[in-house]
């Protein structure tokens, strides 16, 4: 899993890089390794934020979320795109193909 980290008004520290990709580590079990993350790390003000976004199987995730301290924002990014990826798994697992529907025996 590839991770790509941005950072836009505030100073790169390799701390922060480590902590960002550490907690994007855990997405590994929903993703292929060829996956690459896109983490952009933004301050505006007084408040903090961490956006993520990747392609997979066809569709892109984005997670975008802001606080007053940018470890929290990156928390909470990860959990979003989690429960994002949860969802989809759920679908295609859930997902019944066209005429398979159950129907009662006679």
């Amino acid at each position: 899993m590839n991770v790509n980290i941005t950072f836009k008004g505030m100073e790169p520290s390799e701390a922060i890089k480590q902590y960002a990709i550490d907690r994007t580590s855990k997405l590994s079990k929903f993703v292929t390794p060829t996956t690459t993350l896109n983490v952009t790390l933004f301050k505006e003000k007084v408040r903090e934020l961490a956006e993520l976004t990747f392609n997979f199987r066809g569709q892109t995730y984005t997670a975008k979320t802001f606080s007053e301290d940018i470890y929290s924002s990156i928390d909470k990014m990860c959990d979003k795109v989690v429960a994002q990826l949860r969802r989809g798994k759920e679908k295609r697992v859930n997902h019944k193909a066209p005429g398979m529907e159950d129907t009662p025996e006679e």
